[in-house]
């Protein structure tokens, strides 16, 4: 008979991961307070969905795979020919290390281990009602939900019809079982999961349309966790009909000409983003690894910088002049510069998806609508202009770009659309690496296996099963 009482350790070799140490315990410290948690009671499960990692993850081994970015080949040549980051950028095939440690890939299911010991065990809670407890687990399944989401995306080949359920991703994970060796799940698995899990917390009577909070999401976030899902599989109807839900609530934009609380740079920090009108699923992340690595920011590629045109505020906000392209703008924090990204899903996503939608099945007013709605928003008002467009096919060109721009480093946005569009247009767009002469280094297309994550050497040493070769 299981017991009640539950202290979870974090099983690092299960997932694949790093073991921290012989003796360490994932939630049996509290993470506001640094008291022993042990996991019994209600609160002790709400405390597990208080941690802020469930909002913070850092996606910058992904955007290095973009052609988004651009590394000065000076720096590159003064970067260890270990480093990840750099051998990602260089479209290497294998860039990991021996003692590499992925921490997106073990922060995200960190993240879902934690979600399933409140869906698996919150109901042996004694003393909170059926209520209680339903919206606790539908809160842990957007989460869970979303964090597989971004690992199928990432780590696994991008949704084909044809293929899904031979195509191998990710191991699915959804219980606590120490002893298990999870094999790789089929993508078809990883999204049944997703679709699953999200439509059980939209058919929730238990949450609201807004989150209480910025950690404890409602239905809006579900369903626009369920719209994304729907782009990713190329299931356009389903995901603009989600979109629309969303955007039938929830449609108030940020206006950036107006919005002098935002001014020297867009609010990054979680608390900043409380009171943001467009913030549907909260999401941050900060980095200091490339800033240490690199001794600079990102540098945003040609074919990016040129997308920002005619005093788009958006580019103001996010990045700043640098001395050949703009580069990603640095914060300050009290140990020094730091990378602060935008990770959350907002209204504006969701105008993207419907309007891309929308021009997919042969729309165009409505798509210019919803994108030059984006526009009217980030740019002073002297300064807007309206894109046009005369068939489906130039407003659906239209909206990818604007969504480029919306969206760049934007929770691995690029790298998710890079391998999607190659199955979706069935074309695929070139991922080039150009020297400082603008000499071409390597070149690799959407279509390339390259643009999916590997899982690292010590991740295949604790787990043989997850090996695919």
């Amino acid at each position: 008979m299981r017991k009640q009482s539950i202290v979870y350790k974090l099983l690092f070799f299960v997932f694949g991961m790093q073991l921290l140490t012989s003796c360490s315990k994932y939630l049996d410290i509290n993470p506001e307070t640094g008291s022993n948690l042990s996991v019994k009671q209600y609160k002790d499960f709400e405390e597990v969905l208080n941690n802020i990692s469930f909002t913070n993850a850092n996606y910058d081994i992904a955007e290095m795979l973009t052609d988004n970015v651009y590394i000065w080949t000076y720096w590159l040549d003064n970067i260890a020919t270990d480093f990840s980051y750099k051998n990602a950028y260089l479209l290497n095939e294998d860039f990991w290390t021996a003692n590499d440690v992925d921490n997106l890939y073990t922060g995200l299911y960190a993240n879902i281990a934690n979600a399933n010991l409140v869906i698996n065990d919150l109901p042996l809670a004694i003393d909170a009602t059926e209520e209680q407890k339903a919206k606790l687990i539908a809160i842990a399944k957007i989460h869970r939900a979303y964090f597989y989401l971004q690992l199928v995306g990432f780590y696994g080949p991008a949704y084909n019809p044809s293929t899904a359920k031979t195509d191998l991703a990710i191991p699915l994970i959804k219980n606590l079982d120490p002893n298990q060796l999870p094999s790789r799940a089929s993508v078809e698995e990883i999204y049944q999961l997703v679709e699953s899990d999200i439509l059980d917390a939209i058919n929730s009577n238990t949450l609201q349309d807004e989150g209480s909070d910025l950690l404890h999401p409602g239905k809006l976030a579900a369903m626009s966790v369920l719209s994304k899902m729907y782009l990713q599989k190329g299931e356009f109807p389903k995901a603009k009909e989600y979109a629309e839900k969303v955007l039938a609530v929830k449609n108030e934009m940020l206006n950036y000409e107006e919005a002098e609380e935002f001014d020297n740079g867009f609010p990054e920090m979680l608390l900043d983003l409380k009171n943001h009108p467009e913030i549907i699923f909260a999401k941050v992340a900060e980095d200091t690894t490339y800033l240490s690595k690199i001794s600079g920011s990102f540098l945003l590629s040609k074919q990016l910088k040129s997308l920002f045109i005619n005093y788009d505020l958006r580019a103001d906000n996010f990045f700043q002049e640098g001395w050949i392209y703009d580069t990603y703008k640095t914060r300050r924090s009290a140990s020094g510069a730091i990378l602060r990204f935008r990770n959350s899903i907002t209204v504006a996503e969701m105008m993207l998806i419907a309007a891309e939608c929308g021009a997919r099945a042969g729309q165009t007013a409505e798509p210019l609508a919803l994108i030059n709605k984006i526009r009217q928003n980030r740019f002073y008002e002297e300064d807007y202009e309206a894109l046009t467009g005369t068939t489906a096919q130039e407003v659906l060109s239209a909206v990818l770009e604007e969504r480029r721009r919306e969206l760049a480093f934007v929770a691995g946005s690029r790298l998710l659309d890079l391998k999607r569009l190659y199955i979706a247009d069935k074309k695929t767009i070139k991922i080039t690496r150009w020297d400082d002469d603008g000499k071409v280094m390597k070149e690799i297309e959407s279509n390339s296996p390259i643009l999916t994550i590997p899982l690292t050497p010590k991740v295949l040493a604790f787990n043989p099963n997850l090996r695919t070769k």
